[in-house]
C-alpha cells in the first residue's frame, strides 16, 4: 500500500507490531496510526515506526482530505534549489532532502548571482537561501530579488545565531519560513508543510515542541 492507517490496538498483535513486521519485509507505506486514546508514550512509538500522524479516534473526515492532497504533493516531484556558500551545507541540507517525506530534485548554489540567474532561466519550486553572504549579496537581499526572477517560487530562510532579529526583518518582505542550525530532516518537511500551506502532522508539532518544564527545584 502507499498508504496505511493503522489502528494500534488490534487482536493477537498489536498495530504498532505489524507496522514493525512490515517494514521489515521492506514496505514502508505512509503510515497513519489510530488510537481511541492518546498513549503515554505514543511519540516515541510513532517515531521508532516511523510513521507519519497519529490521530486519535474519531478524526474528523476533512483530516483524511488534507491527509490525501499532502501525500499527492509528497510524491510529486519538486525541483529545489539550495543557496549557500558553504560545501558543508551543501552536502549537509542534500541529505536532508534525499530522506524528506518529498520527492526533491536538489540543485546547487553558492553565490547570489548564480543563484538569481539560475531561477531566471529554470522553474524552481523551492528555494532555500542561506540568511548569511553568498558571493557578495545578504541572503535577503537574494531572496528579494529572487521574488522578481521567479515569482512563483517558494521561499526558505536558514538562520543562524541572529535568528530573531532576520526573522523580523524578513517578515517586513512577506518571508514567512524559516530553517534555523542547526536543524533535522523532520524540520525540513515541517518548513516545507508550512511553505506549501499542508497541514501539518500533530506528530511534526510533538517533535518541535518544546519539553514539559521541571518542577520547581528547592531553591525555587
Amino acid at each position: 500500500p502507499d498508504i496505511a492507517f493503522v489502528n494500534l490496538q488490534l487482536p493477537e498483535i498489536t498495530g504498532a507490531e505489524a507496522i514493525a513486521w512490515a517494514s521489515r519485509q521492506g514496505v514502508r507505506p505512509l503510515t497513519i496510526l489510530m488510537s481511541k486514546e492518546v498513549l503515554p508514550k505514543w511519540v516515541e512509538v510513532s517515531t521508532e515506526l516511523g510513521a507519519y500522524e497519529f490521530w486519535r479516534k474519531r478524526f474528523d473526515p476533512a483530516h483524511v482530505m488534507e491527509l490525501l492532497r499532502a501525500y499527492r504533493m509528497m510524491r510529486t516531484p519538486m525541483k529545489l534549489l539550495l543557496v549557500d556558500e558553504s560545501p558543508t551545507a551543501h552536502e549537509t541540507v542534500g541529505r536532508m532532502a534525499a530522506i524528506s517525506r518529498f520527492t526533491l530534485d536538489v540543485d546547487h548554489s553558492h553565490n547570489g548571482a548564480h543563484a538569481l540567474q539560475l531561477l531566471r532561466e529554470i522553474h524552481y519550486d523551492l528555494a532555500i537561501i542561506e540568511a548569511g553572504s553568498a558571493g557578495g549579496m545578504s541572503g535577503l537581499e537574494i531572496a528579494c530579488q529572487a521574488r522578481l526572477a521567479s515569482p512563483a517560487t517558494k521561499l526558505i530562510l536558514m538562520t543562524g545565531g541572529k535568528a530573531k532579529s532576520v526573522m523580523q526583518v524578513a517578515g517586513r518582505f512577506g518571508l514567512s519560513s524559516f530553517l534555523t542550525k542547526p536543524f533535522y530532516a523532520h524540520d525540513l518537511d515541517f518548513a516545507l508543510h508550512s511553505e506549501l500551506e499542508l497541514r501539518r502532522p500533530y506528530l511534526s508539532n510533538a517533535l518541535v515542541a518544546p519539553p514539559p518544564a521541571r518542577g520547581a527545584s528547592a531553591h525555587g
